[in-house]
């Protein structure tokens, strides 16, 4: 099926499943998500959603409605509305764009990326970014099976054809070859602090040529600190912290922090599952 008609399938799917939802939620998060700046209290989240082209803006609000349809039977999101979705989690993920393409080498730059989403949970920021950029590949990997469910169930719905869901730990995934040290990009939203995170992350980078982009909150200075001598360990160069364009509620810019794979993650690493969480390096 051509994209455009999938999404016309994965439009009509919705609003059969919810056609009274939809009349008042659907085409209100394709209302917020097609909002410009200086629309009100989502205006960020409008104004980055707003300068996808017109699919991807549709695509964007038919995930937010299908998101919170399925999170009336599982525990996706703690957003409650279309408006809410779209600035706590759309536009935190189109936020982290600029930085994503910022770490990738100069000669490839304009080379489609191959991004691994660790913890993607309800496809954040995964989901979001496959559609931004539907020349990128993305893999959304998760512990959960219902999780993983949902991601296919979306995928699919909206036509996303460059999504691939992989169920599993990542302490597990990160020795299959093929992941490991196969990515030119990966990312991580509310997963775990930075010690642990890089454990998780970083086999999967592909060696001077990639990088773990990880979304933080204002301030991650004291974080970041902690994680140095797992970052070392781990092959990854010194980190930096980059300010993106989303804010937390009473107005704190959040950041994203850049590793770039300086060398080969030694064989040892990652631990056995659930150890990088219990004990991080240090």
């Amino acid at each position: 099926m051509a994209p455009g008609g999938a999404l016309g399938a994965a439009a009509r799917g919705l609003r059969g499943r919810a056609a009274g939802r939809a009349r008042g939620g659907s085409r209100g998060a394709a209302r917020a998500a097609g909002a410009g700046p200086g629309a009100g209290p989502g205006a960020g989240a409008g104004a980055l959603v707003g300068a996808l082209p017109a699919e991807g803006r549709e695509r964007v609000g038919l995930y937010v409605a299908r998101l919170l349809e399925a999170n009336r039977r599982m525990n996706l999101t703690g957003a409650r509305s279309e408006a809410e979705a779209l600035e706590r989690h759309a536009g935190d993920s189109l936020a982290l764009l600029p930085v994503l393409e910022g770490a990738r080498p100069a000669a490839a730059a304009q080379a489609p990326a191959r991004v691994l989403d660790v913890g993607s949970g309800a496809g954040l920021p995964g989901m979001v970014l496959a559609i931004a950029r539907p020349e990128w590949e993305l893999t959304l990997l998760d512990s959960l099976q219902k999780r993983c469910r949902f991601l296919e169930e979306a995928a699919r719905e909206l036509g996303l054809q460059n999504v691939d869901v992989r169920w599993g730990r990542a302490e597990d995934l990160a020795r299959e070859p093929g992941l490991r040290d196969g990515f030119d990009l990966v990312t991580a939203r509310a997963v775990a602090e930075m010690a642990t995170l890089v454990e998780l992350c970083l086999p999967f980078v592909r060696p001077g040529a990639g990088a773990l982009v990880a979304a933080k909150g204002p301030g991650p200075g004291d974080e970041v600190a902690r994680a140095a001598a797992a970052i070392e360990a781990l092959g990854g160069a010194a980190p930096k912290v980059v300010p993106v364009d989303s804010f937390s509620g009473d107005g704190q810019r959040f950041t994203a922090v850049v590793v770039q794979k300086a060398s080969p993650t030694p064989n040892k690493y990652p631990r056995r599952a659930g150890l990088p969480n219990k004990r991080p390096l240090a």
